[in-house]
């Protein structure tokens, strides 16, 4: 064996003594590392404990949902008269007062009925002018015919009167006289007849008057009824209310009695929630109820259950108490919690100490006095609300560690470090 061979054997196993020994090294820190990590996971300062403290009280069973306001029975708002959309005045959702006009229809037959009418009144009312100059034409001189007629008279009464005198006297003689009489007589018959006509003009001419009145009253009750059946062309809100529903579009020929709008009103407003069908089950008629919205509660009971189902859920109606200063509107969306049941007098804590509701379970309680973890036997009852109720096995004040945090300490508890 010569000396090369041994040097080569001891260099050789001097590698093996440093690879075996870096090896041990390796091994005794990993080990070391593992250890540290070890301690450090089985220690839990008292701040980093998720404890929640054991109540004790009434529990209230509630079921949360979402729903939306709804109105019981919208106001329709009906078509008097046929007519094209000409305008609508109004938004989906809008708030309007009684009387507001929502959209205005046209209708040209109406409108061109209404042209030949004002021409039948306007042409009415000169045919009354016309002849109330002419009548009043004819009357002035039937008058002046009567005055001149009775100056005449007056006059000859004045010759007669004279007359009669001389022929007392004889100065003229009796025939003159006769002649005279006889004129004044005729004269007196022909004034009473043209003062009876006068009259008689006077009648017929109001008469006449009144034909030709009653003529332009005619028309202009037509054009009234018929600016009626125009005016039934402006839709105005029948109540005070939100606009639901527009149910026409401009220029779309709507018939009569069809609804063109729908009114819903603040007060006759009910809210409907949708519950998942397995805890609908658990609502019962009159259960209270508080529904949460734009930052107010407002209380309620339940009406009525839907029986039936639609995609899982179930509709829950629910009658409430309105706020004078809160203003509510069709689909308006809230949030509604539901009382379904109320256990007096019993603990309950938060609803993370418990893995599930209705079993029993290992939980860990924080003894604040003694600064110790002790593992108990808790038996939890129904859930709700983020809390569970606990049947027994805890004291009012006690403070129990969530199940997520504890769940793989197993049966020994980390050390509490300060």
């Amino acid at each position: 064996m010569d000396l090369k061979y041994i040097q080569q054997q001891v260099a050789q196993r001097r590698k093996q003594r440093l690879l075996l020994l870096c090896i041990g090294v390796g091994l005794t820190v990993a080990t070391l590392i593992i250890m540290v990590f070890y301690l450090n996971q089985n220690k839990i300062t008292r701040n980093d404990l998720q404890l929640s403290p054991v109540e004790f009280g009434d529990f209230a069973i509630k079921v949360v949902a979402n729903g939306q306001f709804k109105s019981r029975n919208p106001s329709l708002v009906t078509v008097k008269q046929e007519g094209v959309v000409q305008e609508i005045l109004v938004e989906q959702g809008q708030y309007v007062e009684l009387g507001t006009v929502l959209l205005k229809l046209t209708n040209d037959n109406l409108l061109f009925k209404r042209s030949q009418l004002q021409t039948q009144h306007n042409n009415a009312q000169l045919e009354f002018e016309l002849i109330s100059a002419r009548l009043a034409l004819e009357l002035v001189k039937q008058e002046t015919e009567v005055a001149r007629l009775a100056g005449e008279y007056e006059i000859l009464k004045a010759q007669y009167s004279a007359q009669k005198k001389l022929a007392e006297n004889s100065i003229i003689s009796s025939l003159d006289l006769m002649t005279t009489q006889v004129r004044l007589q005729n004269l007196e018959r022909q004034h009473y007849l043209a003062a009876k006509t006068l009259d008689s003009m006077n009648t017929l001419h109001k008469k006449e008057n009144i034909l030709a009145q009653s003529k332009i009253t005619d028309v202009s009750n037509e054009i009234s009824a018929l600016e009626s059946h125009i005016e039934q062309l402006k839709l105005l809100a029948n109540e005070r209310g939100q606009i639901q529903k527009i149910n026409a579009k401009l220029g779309e020929n709507l018939s009569v009695g069809m609804a063109a709008l729908e009114l819903s009103n603040s007060d006759d407003l009910q809210f409907v929630a949708q519950v998942p069908e397995r805890e609908a089950q658990r609502i019962q008629p009159l259960s209270q109820v508080n529904i949460r919205v734009n930052g107010t509660w407002l209380g309620g009971e339940v009406e009525r259950v839907s029986p039936n189902v639609d995609n899982g859920f179930v509709d829950v109606f629910i009658r409430f108490e309105r706020a004078e200063d809160l203003l509510l509107r069709q689909d308006l969306s809230a949030r509604v919690e539901i009382t379904t049941q109320i256990i007096k007098s019993t603990f309950f804590t938060e609803k993370r100490t418990a893995k599930q509701e209705h079993t029993q379970q290992d939980v860990w309680i924080f003894d604040s006095q003694r600064e110790i973890l002790t593992k108990r036997t808790i038996h939890f009852g129904a859930m709700s609300q983020q809390k569970v109720v606990i049947t027994n096995g805890v004291n009012s004040g006690e403070l129990l560690v969530s199940y997520e945090q504890s769940k793989n300490w197993g049966s020994t508890a980390p050390k509490l470090v300060m």
